[in-house]
């Protein structure tokens, strides 16, 4: 779409391994994916145009959008696709699509980037994850003075903790991808 408006870019470096880790999913119809951390919707969109492309396929995207802006640029830069948007704490948010029995076939893991929120949004995101689906961590690699413990740690409890139940994972250098049993 030509008239998508972003700020910035942290998808094009990823694309690779996306391409590899979800290639099973491409064209096939009603594949839901669920991302937590939507911020603009350029992730959202890529996977729309890249993955979630078979009928009745479709994303459903989760964000507290504290910042009103990056509310309505993802509400543009994603109006008539097939997303479902879901406002509000991943931690509430997610909870909500547990009790409702939602699954999904591939689940993108990048909002709060502490590591207590990213243990927490991987722990509930695994329940809403189909047997065979991928779960992608992502700033894996990522570190900031504003956020003393990154999510690195976090993601790897999360690999110690849940290794029973992993089929198999991969890491490259800024995402982890986990594969359920």
């Amino acid at each position: 779409m030509t008239d998508q408006q972003f700020t910035s870019d942290w998808v094009t470096w990823h694309e690779p391994y996306w391409r590899e880790w979800l290639a099973p999913y491409v064209g096939q119809p009603h594949i839901g994916a669920l991302e937590v951390g939507s911020y603009e919707g350029r992730s959202a969109c890529w996977f729309l145009d890249n993955i979630l492309t078979g009928d009745g396929a479709y994303i459903t995207c989760v964000d507290a959008w504290w910042n009103q802006e990056h509310e309505t640029r993802f509400r543009a830069n994603t109006a008539g696709r097939s997303v479902y948007q879901r406002r509000g704490l991943s931690r509430y948010v997610l909870s909500q699509l547990i009790c409702e029995q939602r699954r999904y076939s591939f689940i993108y893991v990048d909002g709060d980037h502490s590591a207590a929120e990213t243990l927490a949004d991987l722990c509930q995101a695994w329940a809403l994850l189909s047997p065979g689906g991928v779960l992608i961590a992502d700033d894996y690699g990522w570190e900031s003075p504003n956020r003393p413990i990154p999510p690195k740690p976090a993601i790897d409890a999360f690999l110690a903790c849940y290794a029973d139940r992993i089929d198999r994972h991969a890491i490259e250098t800024k995402q982890v991808a986990i594969w359920k049993s």
